[in-house]
C-alpha cells in the first residue's frame, strides 16, 4: 500500500473515531438526565370538560383584603400603546410595549422612572422585544428574532450587551434561576445538542444539560408555535409546557419529568395532524376548533393557572393539594368591585399585580366597577378618584394585591 494513501486513512480514521466519541459523550450527558426523569415521574391526569366553562372566576379569594391602586404617568416620552409582558419587583413596576419595542419602569406610585431596550441592528440592540425578565440590578430580554439572542441590561446604567451563549442554540423561552439558565426549546432542535425541550446552562461552568427529549420529526416538519409563557417559577419549581404537547413538565434539585398529563374531552388534536408542520395544523384546527394544548402556564403556592384557547382564551385553576380545578373565560377580582383581570402576574414575593389599560379601564368602571361592591370603601374612592383623572389615552391603570399565605 501508497504510505502517504496508508496514513492519509489512518488519519480519516482517527478523525471519525475522535468524533464518535464525543457524540458518545453528548448523548451519554443527556441520557444520564434521561434516566433521572423517568425515576422521577409521578404523572396526574387532569381531564378537562370543554362544555363546563363557567363565565367569571372569583380569584379574589385567594388574595387578603388590602390593596393599592396606581394610576402610571403619562408623558409624551412615556406612552404605553399595546402592553406585551407586565412585572412587580421589589416594588418596581414593569412593562413591555409592543408598540416601542422597550420596557417601561415606574415606582410603585406611579412615577415613571426610566424607559429600557433599544429596537436596532447595533451593540445592545435587538430587532424584535421578547419576554423580559428582572434578576437583580439586571433585565434580560430575548429577542423574538433570533433563536439564540439574549441581552442583559444594567438597570442602572441602562447600558445592554449580548449575552455570550451557544450561536447554535435555538429556544422560545427562558428562566433565569441561580446560576442556572433554563431554556425551552418548544419543538425547536438545536445544532449543537439535538432534540431537547429544555436546556440548562451552568452560567459559572458554561455546561449544559438536556432534559426532555422529543421526536426529531417534530423539528424537521417544524411542527410547534409560539406561546404566551413555556415556562414558570415558584420557589425551587419550575413548570414547562410546550406546543403540540399536552404534557406539564417540572423541573426540581431532584430532577425533570412529566408531572400532569391535560387531556380535553372534545375537539383534542388528532395525533396524526400533530405530525405535520405547524402551519397545517394551527390552520386545520382553527378550521375543526380542534384545542391545539395549553398556551400558558403560571406556578403558584399551591396552584397553578394555565391557559388554552377555545375561540376565546379560557383559564384552568389548578388545585395541586387537591387535584381539583375550574376552568372560566376570565379571571376576577369580587372583592374589588368584579375587577377582570386580563393583564396580570405574580412576583416571587406572593404579590399579583393587574393592569388595564386607560381606555378599558374608562369603559368597566362605568359600566361595572362603579355598581359593583368593594370589601373596603377606600379602594372605591381611590379609584373612583383615578377615573376622573383618567383619559382615553393615558398609560395603564395598576391594582398589586397580596396572595394569602396558605
Amino acid at each position: 500500500m501508497n504510505k502517504k494513501l496508508g496514513i492519509n486513512l489512518n488519519l480519516k480514521v482517527m478523525v471519525k473515531s475522535i468524533f464518535f466519541m464525543c457524540f458518545l459523550v453528548l448523548i451519554y450527558s443527556c441520557t444520564s438526565n434521561l434516566v433521572k426523569e423517568r425515576a422521577n415521574s409521578e404523572v396526574t391526569d387532569v381531564y378537562v370538560d370543554v362544555d363546563d366553562v363557567i363565565d367569571e372566576l372569583d380569584f379574589s379569594l385567594f388574595l387578603n383584603d388590602e390593596a393599592k391602586f396606581i394610576k402610571l404617568e403619562t408623558t409624551d416620552s412615556c406612552l404605553i400603546s399595546e402592553m406585551k409582558q407586565i412585572s412587580y419587583v421589589d416594588g418596581k413596576i414593569y412593562i413591555a410595549d409592543e408598540l416601542s419595542q422597550s420596557v417601561y419602569i415606574f415606582n410603585d406610585s406611579g412615577s415613571f422612572l426610566k424607559k429600557i431596550g433599544v429596537k436596532g441592528q447595533g451593540p445592545g440592540e435587538y430587532v424584535r422585544l421578547g419576554k423580559f425578565q428582572v434578576v437583580g440590578n439586571y433585565l434580560y430580554i430575548k429577542d423574538d428574532a433570533s433563536p439564540w439572542k439574549l441581552y442583559v441590561y444594567d438597570l442602572k446604567s441602562s447600558v445592554g450587551r449580548l449575552m455570550d451563549i451557544d450561536e447554535n442554540l435555538s429556544y422560545d423561552d427562558f428562566y433565569l434561576q441561580g446560576d442556572n439558565l433554563y431554556l425551552v426549546a418548544n419543538n425547536n432542535s438545536s445544532y449543537s445538542y439535538g432534540c431537547y425541550n429544555l436546556l440548562k446552562l451552568g452560567m459559572a461552568t458554561n455546561e449544559m444539560d438536556c432534559y426532555l427529549p422529543f421526536s426529531e420529526n417534530l423539528a424537521k416538519q417544524h411542527s410547534h408555535w409560539g406561546l404566551f409563557s413555556n415556562i414558570s417559577q415558584y420557589k425551587d419549581s419550575l413548570l414547562i409546557i410546550c406546543s403540540n404537547n399536552d404534557t406539564i413538565y417540572q423541573s426540581t434539585k431532584d430532577g425533570t419529568s412529566a408531572k400532569y398529563a391535560v387531556h380535553f374531552s372534545k375537539r383534542e388534536l388528532p395525533e396524526d395532524l400533530r405530525q405535520k408542520d405547524g402551519t397545517t395544523i394551527m390552520m386545520t384546527a382553527m378550521e375543526k376548533r380542534y384545542i391545539k394544548g395549553l398556551s400558558s402556564i403560571l406556578n403558584l403556592d399551591g396552584y397553578f393557572i394555565a391557559q388554552y384557547g377555545d375561540y376565546i382564551m379560557r383559564s384552568i385553576l389548578y388545585d395541586k393539594r387537591t387535584d381539583e380545578h375550574t376552568v372560566a373565560n376570565v379571571l376576577k377580582l369580587g372583592k374589588w368591585g368584579d375587577l377582570y383581570m386580563w393583564e396580570y402576574s405574580f412576583s416571587d414575593d406572593g404579590k399579583l399585580i393587574v393592569a388595564d389599560s386607560g381606555g378599558a379601564f374608562l369603559s368597566s368602571w362605568k359600566e361595572r366597577y362603579s355598581n359593583r361592591t368593594f370589601i373596603r370603601s377606600e379602594d372605591k374612592k381611590d379609584l373612583q378618584k383615578i377615573y376622573e383623572q383618567t383619559s382615553e389615552e393615558d398609560n395603564p391603570i395598576i391594582g398589586i394585591f397580596t396572595l394569602k399565605n396558605k
